[in-house]
């Protein structure tokens, strides 16, 4: 047995307690997952889920990672005799295989109740389990790459909570500036679950015996442009993977709860959210606050009253934008 093979022994089963903990609570949540089809059928609710996938994706990379933002322990871990990017492998593995298994437990649930009153459709319940694994597991991969490029936990959670909401931040924008309404934007997860969405429409239309057809309404978008984000987040997904174990070689301890100053971080993220949110105010007390809100996001990259040059040149042109949108 190889090194990388026990480490990941010694991983997974050190991830036991919170892999039961996490089954427990998407069992609660769970606890009364049905639609009601009428006439006395049930199906079983797919946003459970989507939710739960969601969630894991966005939670799971703090839970693996978290570790490599404790200078004292850095180098101890970067002593083991495994290369780098291999122990980055066995944490997004690990994290993976939790996702299957939290995932394979709800569509149990899923199966029985479609069982019951799905008319047999297990063929696209495990067609759409595959599918939920699949682009989770990509979600938890970039979701892995945004929090890592952070040099603490604190700023690590801040970065996945902002690329979260970019697409809809970027959504908003883009229908304010634009007099026909701003294009659909899919993040990873909005591609998720749209995906929910639709398997979700397949399966109910398969256990009432109609024919299915491609419903826009569901997925906000048509054929096409579903399926062009969804070709795009897959390989943003990809490329941001490949990042990370690259990223995740040149990390060293000196850089460890220091100031996150990555390209991918508050550098590029406090500037582009900003635009993003820039509209038109009547009232110039909403320009000053907006001014002391992004001020108040400068102090949390700095970690400290005292800004650089650029942060106060990039919001002295902000603050000319907003009074020119008076």
């Amino acid at each position: 047995m190889t090194t990388e093979e026990r480490y990941f022994r010694y991983h997974f089963r050190e991830t036991l307690p919170r892999l039961a903990i996490t089954i427990v609570l998407a069992l609660i949540f769970c606890s009364d997952p049905l639609l009601d089809l009428g006439v006395g059928k049930y199906l079983f609710d797919f946003n459970y889920i989507l939710y739960t996938a969601s969630m894991m994706a966005l939670c799971m990379p703090v839970f693996e990672f978290r570790m490599f933002n404790n200078r004292r322990n850095l180098d101890t871990w970067f002593s083991l005799p495994i290369d780098r990017w291999k122990l980055a492998l066995v944490h997004l593995l690990t994290g993976v295989m939790h996702i299957a298994i939290v995932l394979a437990i709800l569509f149990l649930f899923a199966v029985s109740y479609v069982g019951k009153n799905g008319g047999g459709a297990w063929g696209w319940l495990l067609l759409y389990y595959i599918v939920m694994v699949l682009l989770t597991s990509l979600s938890f991969g970039f979701f892995s790459f945004v929090f890592l490029q952070a040099n603490s936990t604190g700023d690590g959670c801040l970065f996945i909570m902002d690329y979260a909401m970019l697409p809809t931040v970027f959504e908003a924008f883009f229908d304010r500036v634009s007099l026909n309404g701003g294009p659909v934007i899919l993040g990873i997860n909005g591609v998720i679950s749209d995906v929910t969405q639709l398997f979700e429409d397949r399966i109910l239309t398969y256990s009432s015996g109609g024919s299915w057809i491609w419903n826009s309404a569901l997925t906000k978008a048509e054929p096409a442009t579903f399926f062009f984000y969804l070709v795009l987040d897959v390989l943003i997904c990809v490329g941001a993977i490949y990042l990370l174990f690259r990223s995740f070689n040149r990390r060293r301890s000196e850089k460890v709860e220091d100031v996150s100053d990555s390209w991918f971080g508050y550098r590029t993220l406090i500037p582009v959210i900003a635009v993003a949110m820039l509209q038109p105010v009547r009232n110039p007390t909403l320009v000053l606050l907006r001014l002391i809100m992004m001020y108040v996001a400068y102090i949390i990259y700095r970690r400290g009253v005292r800004l650089k040059h650029s942060d106060y040149i990039i919001m002295i042109i902000y603050g000319i934008l907003l009074l020119l949108m008076l």
